[in-house]
């Protein structure tokens, strides 16, 4: 019952931190900014809802709201239809480039954030390192590897009679074997020359037979400047693989695999019970999916009040505010609807 309770408080804890940290510091990067560019900042709140505490200092409102799960900066002048929207302190009053840098910088402080969660992790733990070693490192459940007893560390010395000399080498032979039936693998385990039969199973996600095994990593640490250099490397290469995602799925040669807040919960939950650095590793992936997510152009979002700000330099002249706003009621609807179906599926993927 206890332990029931303290893991449950422990997920609750890892869910609000989560959700916390990556809106938290999008929201303090349009506040710094904001500030620099001479822009009124009204309020400045750690999470939502009614305050609990807070402070004024030159202006602002400070504040500590009773949902806390991320937060919100409120400066002047963000709607267009107010009179001071046009007052040089207000955000519409600022010319569009000085607007594209406040509405910038929320994403570039979630990237900033990745890259900073992924070079701590890497200086303190190391990164994974793959060994080109034919020795198996991880064996997936419920894989063909699995049912026929192949472990970790087991030294792979033949595939059918073929001695494979690298990783690399055994995929190679493994993928030609699969195709055949099954497979004979030589394993040398703790100095004992095993035979065991491996029957690869069809995998839709991939595409071909598989087995089921993995490389064996390593955790190799590097200094200060290489882990920030190697956090960087992997910020981008998340944007990327998200860049390749996105134009896959509107193409439709992939299925749409989108999470609501309830399946993003789920998988924070689970995650922190594997350890601080799975936790942590996640955590700087939703910031940077977040960032990337918010400059897309899609209106409402940072990306389409960019998108609006550069239509306004092209043409010399303010867009209509009531257009403004028709934008951004479709955006709205758009992402509600895109929220409650992807809410929806989490339910049906978590209760059937």
């Amino acid at each position: 019952m206890i332990a029931g309770i303290t893991s449950f408080l422990y997920s609750a804890l890892a869910i609000v931190i989560t959700f916390s940290v990556v809106v938290f510091v999008h929201e303090l990067g349009h506040f710094i900014v904001a500030l620099k560019t001479g822009i009124l900042v009204e309020t400045f709140s750690f999470g939502f809802g009614p305050e609990i505490a807070g402070f004024s200092r030159r202006g602002i409102r400070y504040k500590i709201s009773a949902i806390p799960l991320g937060g919100y900066v409120k400066m002047k002048g963000e709607d267009p239809d107010r009179e001071d929207a046009g007052d040089e302190d207000a955000f519409m009053g600022q010319s569009p480039f000085k607007r594209i840098g406040v509405l910038v910088s929320g994403p570039l402080m979630n990237f900033l954030t990745g890259i900073i969660i992924f070079a701590l992790i890497i200086y303190f733990s190391g990164m994974p390192v793959i060994t080109d070693e034919p020795v198996i490192g991880e064996v997936r459940e419920d894989s063909p590897a699995e049912a026929a007893n192949l472990r970790p560390k087991d030294e792979i010395v033949a595939v059918n009679g073929e001695k494979p000399n690298t990783w690399a080498g055994l995929a190679e032979l493994i993928n030609k074997k699969g195709t055949e039936g099954p497979i004979n693998f030589k394993i040398n385990r703790g100095g004992k020359l095993i035979n065991i039969t491996v029957t690869p199973k069809y995998n839709k996600k991939v595409g071909r037979n598989i087995v089921g095994i993995s490389a064996l990593v390593h955790m190799k640490k590097a200094g200060l400047l290489k882990s920030f250099a190697e956090g960087a490397k992997y910020t981008v290469f998340i944007c990327v693989r998200l860049v390749k995602a996105l134009y896959l799925m509107i193409t439709g040669q992939m299925k749409a695999a989108i999470s609501g807040p309830v399946g993003i919960a789920k998988i924070v939950s689970q995650t922190a019970e594997k350890g601080a650095v799975q936790f942590f590793q996640l955590l700087a992936f939703i910031s940077v999916n977040l960032g990337f997510i918010n400059l897309l152009p899609i209106p409402i979002l940072d990306g389409g009040h960019v998108v609006i700000a550069l239509i306004e330099k092209a043409k010399g002249s303010p867009v209509d505010p009531e257009k403004v706003n028709i934008a951004n009621v479709i955006g709205f609807s758009l992402l509600i609807t895109l929220l409650l179906f992807a809410t929806y599926k989490d339910l049906i993927g978590i209760f059937f």
